[in-house]
This record gives structure tokens, sequence and C-alpha cells, in this order.
């Protein structure tokens, strides 16, 4: 049922019973995010249940050790300190090897956190802490539940990553159908699993996923205005370059992916002016817009590692104390069939409740060495992201300009290299695999507007709309699945309402 009322909304829209309503260019922009945004804020209230969350008293009430690393930090800020104020036990200062788990059995410590030189630090970014904690905190002399600071992070991301692929549409495709726009981005949002990792149990952990989305989905947006912006440009730098740091100081692997794709943007930018003949001032000035914020955070994050680790390249991750030794885990080219076998080949499992798809904790008996297993699905079990397999045609068989095959060259090396870091520095689960979801998911939907906009001029109309139809449907068939993926039941989420999950049932009664 669900199918067939989408489909013939589809229908209408393509035969366009409704185009004069939404000819004009803000409607659709103002539709999706609407959508988006509702989406957010349903999910926000009814599954993530912020409306009945209470607040956290500062000074806290509790002891320091029960709060998670975010408050800790924020805690340690507080009292002018780099290490949190918890004091180690003196029966873990005298391990010859604190991070072996075998050897710390018996002893209380603080799980996940750093420990170098007798004391405790928070390896998370304080990107969260800087951009919400902080500010909430001035307004309200109180910190935020865990579920309002994912709520508030799922909603930039509702708003900034439709607003990427409105922006793309617009600088490079001429007369685009308005349901390709706002099934597209509406799809590729669900795709991200911005909806899934916001449902991440003990939350901490999924702060710096879903701060990281967030931040890349602002950063794709304002980077495309910068670059082709004759109003305000120096803004849209400076913000391109601010929402960079923040990815930085959110999930520096997410900061690593968006280097890649990055570089080759800036060198042709470069060329393009100089060919222009745009003065080199004007260009310096550009270029510094954009790196002030990003130099600066660089400046910051040197000092902030060398203080507390004594390098300024220790992020303090290899002083963990966590299910293995992390100071073991090395790149190993051997491993990188594992990585594209779990961060994108991987599928989920059947379940007998619903949405029936669960996670797989799917291991090899032959890594040859400890890798962390965990729940995990591969980026491909997203139909929206099977149209990566069509790139090749983009960059070989196209007259697409040398500069967008390069950057989607670029970002599926990034994915994969990212990927491979993750699985040989860190292991596998879900939230792992949300560092490439963003740029898959965008490069996805783009791949498939590049290869629409080349053929539709070779096309008659009826041919036309059939082939936007099908498109539609592939997109909606995405959305579904998305869903079906943010609904799983597992201990990694945060269970969901049981009469929220009967209205759900009753929306998209999925079969088994």
């Amino acid at each position: 049922m669900v199918y067939i009322t989408l489909g013939l909304l589809v229908i209408l829209l393509v035969i366009g019973e409704i185009k004069g309503i939404l000819n004009k260019q803000f409607l659709p922009k103002i539709l999706t995010i609407i959508i988006t945004v509702g989406i957010g804020l349903l999910f926000s209230i009814f599954i993530l249940d912020i409306k009945s969350i209470n607040m956290i008293k500062y000074p806290l009430d509790k002891d320091l050790r029960t709060y998670h690393p975010y408050i800790q930090q924020f805690d340690a800020f507080q009292k002018r300190q780099l290490h949190l104020d918890v004091e180690p036990d003196e029966r873990l200062l005298e391990l010859e090897n604190p991070y072996d788990p075998e050897a710390r059995k018996g002893i209380f410590y603080l799980w996940d956190r750093a420990f170098y030189n007798g004391k405790y630090y928070s390896y998370f970014g304080i990107g969260p802490i800087i951009t919400v904690y902080y500010p909430f905190y001035l307004l309200t002399h109180q910190l935020p539940s865990d579920n309002l600071v994912m709520s508030i992070f799922l909603i930039l991301t509702c708003i900034f990553f439709p607003l990427s692929v409105f922006e793309f549409t617009k600088l490079f495709t001429k007369k685009f159908p308005v349901i390709f726009n706002i099934i597209g981005s509406i799809s590729a949002t669900l795709a991200t699993n911005v909806f899934l990792i916001a449902r991440g149990y003990q939350q901490f952990y999924y702060m710096a996923s879903i701060s990281g989305m967030a931040f890349m989905s602002m950063f794709l947006f304002f980077l495309q205005k910068a670059i082709y912006s004759n109003k305000g440009k120096l803004i849209y730098l400076f913000l391109s370059g601010l929402a960079y740091s923040l990815v930085f100081l959110s999930r520096l692997n997410m900061a690593l992916i968006l280097s890649i794709i990055i570089i080759p943007i800036l060198i042709f930018y470069i060329i393009k002016n100089i060919k222009e003949e745009t003065a080199i001032f004007i260009l310096f000035t550009e270029l510094f817009f954009l790196a002030f914020p990003v130099l600066i955070t660089l400046g910051f994050t040197f000092w902030y590692n060398h203080a507390r680790f004594g390098s300024p390249l220790d992020f303090g991750t290899k002083y963990q104390l966590t299910v293995s030794d992390i100071s073991k885990n090395q790149l190993r080219l051997r491993d990188f069939t594992y990585a594209i076998h779990h961060y994108f080949l991987q599928k989920p499992n059947h379940s007998t409740s619903y949405p029936y798809l669960t996670f797989s904790y799917y291991r090899f008996t032959n890594y040859g060495h400890f890798v962390y297993i965990d729940a995990n699905f591969g980026l491909f079990t997203t139909p929206l992201t099977l149209s990566l397999f069509l790139s090749p045609i983009i960059i070989f068989l196209t007259k697409e300009p040398l500069y967008r095959k390069v950057i989607i060259l670029c970002s599926l090396m990034g994915l994969i290299l990212i990927a491979w870091i993750n699985f040989c520095m860190g292991g596998v689960i879900f939230r792992y695999t949300a560092d490439l979801t963003i740029i898959a998911s965008f490069f996805s939907l783009i791949i498939i507007i590049l290869l629409y906009d080349m053929v539709k001029l070779h096309l008659p109309k009826i041919a036309n709309y059939l082939v936007i139809l099908l498109i539609v449907i592939f997109l909606i068939h995405s959305c579904i699945t998305c869903i079906k993926l943010t609904l799983f039941e597992n201990g990694n989420l945060v269970p969901i309402n049981p009469k929220v999950l009967d209205i759900i049932k009753s929306i998209f009664p999925f079969k088994q």
C-alpha cells in the first residue's frame, strides 16, 4: 500500500499536476527542508523522547565517574585543566602495561578513556562541547541531555544535507525535474543513516559521528555557495573553513575523507582563477578566508595534543582503556579485502521481529590478529549507494569537465581509504561505517543526477518522463530500505517506545 500511494504521488508530480505550484526555485527547497526537518523533529520527540528528559545540573550532583567523556571534559575545562578530574586506582598506576585488558581485571578504571602519565583524558573531539555544551550552559546554566545533543545535530543534518544537494543541481544542471530534486534529496538524507546513528546507545560514542555528519553537511553546502557565489563569497568561504574545522574537532576520520576531496577542488579553483586572470590579491584573500579557521583549529589542536600527550600529532587514541591494546593496531595491506567486505558488502541479517532486518555480526576466521567486530552492515545495503558502481561511466565515458571526474574519483578513493583505516585502527561497527555515509550518499545521488542530465536531451518527452519515473521509484525504494534500517532493534540502539512502534508498523507494514 505504501508503494502504491507513493507511486501515484510520483505519477501526478511527473505529469505536471502540481508543476505550477512547485515551479519557483525556492518552493521545492522549502518543501524538502520542511519534510526532512519534520521527520527529524518527529524522530526526536517520539523516538529519542527529548520532551521527557531532564537537563543535567552543573555543578554536577553525582559522582563524576558516572558521566560520559564529553561532560567529564566540560567539567575539566571549567576547572581549567585538560585531564579529567578523576583519580586513577593505585593498582592501575602500578601496572607495567595498563592497556592490556587482561592486566586490568579486578581494577576499577574509566572505560574507553585515554590513560597517560597517571591521568585520565578524553580522546573524543571537543566539537560538540564548544558548539552545543558551552552555548547551552551559558544560556541555561545547565548541560543538555544526551538525546537533546543528538537531536540538535540530527536537525542540522536534515537542514544542510538536502540544501547541499539543491545547491549542486542549481549550479550544474538545467531545468532539472522538481520531483527528482525533492525525492532525491530526501532519499540521500535517509541514506546517510543519520537517524540510525541518532538512536545509538551510549550516546557519547555516537555524538562524535552525528556531529561530524552535521558539520560535513554544512561544509558541502557552504563550499558550493562559496565557489560559485558572487555575493558573500568571503563569508561562505569562512563558513566552509569553519565547518571543516568543526568536522576535524568532532570526528577526525571524517575530516580526512573531506581532505582527499578538498585538495583537488582547491587545485582546480586556483587554476580556474589564474586562467581568468583574477587578481592575486583577490585570490589570496579568498584562500585566506577559507584557510583561517582551519589554521587556527590546527594550531589549537597541535597545542592541545602536545599539552596532553607530549606530541602535536598524538590524539591519544592509542592510550584507550578498552577491549584490546589499541597500540598494537596498525595499517596492514592484507586487511584491505576485509575492510571492503565489512564496510561495503556486509549484509544485514533477517529477523523474525519487525522490521524483519537487523545488524549482522560477521567474523572471518583468518584475520591473523585481534579485530573488534560488532553490529554492522555495509554501505551497499542502501540501494542509493549502489549507484557508485556507475561512477566509471562518468569518469571514463562521458564528456563531463575534468574537475568533476577527478572529484568523483577522489571521493571513491577517500571512501575506500577511510574504510581500510577504520578497519585496521578500530575494527567494525556501524558507527565507524557512518564516517563514509555522508560522502557516499551525496556522490551516489550526484552520479545519478549527472547521468540523467547527460541523457535527457537525447530522449523524447515520453521516454524522459519514463526515465524520471523509474529513477524516482528507485529512490523511493531506497527511502523505504533506509526506514527499515533505522527501525532496527538491537542492544546498540535506544529502544523505540512500543506505542510509537505500533504506529510506525501501521504506516509501514513491512512483510517478513
